[in-house]
């Protein structure tokens, strides 16, 4: 959708309020030179970029949406552009000025760096003081802390498979890994994600952007050479992202978007050529649709899976040898 489109539809209707989701990054969240309501601001502006790369609204837009002073909404613009989370550019266009905002670099900041207290959250006021005493509730509440603080999440699971299906599609002559190296991959994602204060969108779309640095590697840097584990990813990860900011977040949607379109067809093929090896008597019971296949069981239930799975040719295979589609 066109800046103009969207603007008149924000004309149409009282107030339009984004469906998309919006990102407030730690070291927006922990920052103390930021009122509240500031960083709940910032938040929104996230979700309007999602859109264009950058944030079209005006002050009235705003001052609708949330229901303060126009004064207010300058207030929280000037603090969100003085810590640079936010880079205002203005265009004049005839006797009108055109305001776009973007996201700035602000946000890549540390918020536990010891040297920018000001954007760190104090830990001596969330530490607790306990007192030693024999309680075995104590053990148990400790074990199951640890248990959780072990256990790797699904989020960094995907993220880790993610990364190594782009960096496999590019190389296939990258072997396979071994278990112990992807729960390895599968603990440094999720540091990124639990330390690191990295969220999944950021970390997805530096992982996009490894693609864009391979296909354009004459023009930049190829992030993609060197980037070839989910240490390096996060070794690399500040310097990629600062990097990644200068390009247009709109061209980076539309490469997103063209290559779930390329997964689509080439798991598509793979699809027609698993179905040629499958025994006469199951054929029918193997469907190709546009976006999916279908698989009935013996017992009449159906199991479908999508074109745009990372790893789509390995499942499929092992599902069809547990249902029997084989000779």
């Amino acid at each position: 959708m066109t800046e103009e489109c969207m603007t008149e539809e924000l004309k149409e209707s009282e107030i339009s309020k984004p469906w998309f989701f919006s990102i407030i990054p730690a070291s927006v969240r922990y920052c103390k030179e930021l009122e509240p309501s500031a960083k709940i601001f910032y938040g929104e502006i996230t979700a309007l970029c999602s859109a264009e790369g950058y944030c079209w609204a005006s002050n009235d837009y705003f001052q609708k949406m949330y229901e303060v002073s126009t004064r207010t909404i300058q207030r929280w613009l000037n603090s969100l552009e003085k810590l640079n989370f936010i880079r205002v550019e203005l265009t004049k266009k005839g006797m009108k000025t055109e305001r776009k905002i973007f996201l700035g670099e602000g946000f890549l900041k540390n918020p536990y760096d010891a040297t920018k207290m000001s954007c760190s959250p104090s830990r001596e006021t969330t530490r607790q003081k306990c007192h030693a005493r024999d309680d075995k509730n104590v053990i148990h509440n400790n074990t199951v802390t640890n248990n959780t603080k072990n256990k790797t999440s699904d989020v960094a699971v995907d993220l880790s498979l993610f990364l190594f299906s782009g960096i496999k599609n590019r190389n296939s002559l990258v072997r396979e890994r071994t278990p112990s190296e992807v729960k390895k991959w599968d603990k440094t994602i999720d540091l990124m994600l639990n330390v690191d204060k990295r969220t999944p969108e950021m970390i997805k779309q530096v992982i996009d952007y490894l693609e864009w640095c391979n296909i354009n590697s004459e023009t930049v840097f190829n992030w993609a050479d060197v980037v070839l584990s989910a240490d390096k990813l996060r070794k690399h990860f500040p310097t990629i992202a600062k990097q990644m900011m200068k390009k247009p977040a709109v061209e980076v949607k539309k490469e997103q978007e063209n290559r779930r379109m390329d997964l689509i067809e080439n798991n598509k093929k793979l699809a027609q050529e698993f179905k040629n090896r499958i025994k006469a008597v199951r054929k029918n019971d193997f469907i190709v649709n546009d976006h999916n296949i279908s698989m009935r069981h013996k017992n009449d239930s159906w199991s479908i899976l999508s074109y745009t799975e990372h790893g789509f040719s390995d499942q499929l295979d092992s599902n069809l040898r547990k249902m029997g589609f084989y000779e």
